[in-house]
């Protein structure tokens, strides 16, 4: 969203610092990945992360559906 990359860079420089940037970041918050530490493999690492954090979000989600099923269920026998 830079207005001066329209009328003063090409597109490829655009890009280039757009990844440029992107990489900084991520070597700037470096140290919120305490996993490499701790870890033989980083990849094993972050998939087991990843896995824990779905299936608590899918345990989440059916827990919900349970509740509003069990209440549209409650009210139509009250009918």
């Amino acid at each position: 969203m830079d207005p001066l990359s329209y009328f003063v860079t090409p597109v490829l420089a655009d890009v280039g610092r757009s990844a440029a940037y992107t990489i900084n970041e991520r070597a700037n918050h470096m140290s919120e990945y305490d996993v490499e530490d701790t870890s033989l493999d980083l990849y094993a690492a972050v998939r087991n992360g990843y896995l824990q954090r779905r299936q608590t979000s899918i345990e989440d989600d059916l827990r919900d559906r349970k509740q509003t099923w069990s209440s549209i269920y409650v009210l139509d026998d009250r009918e």
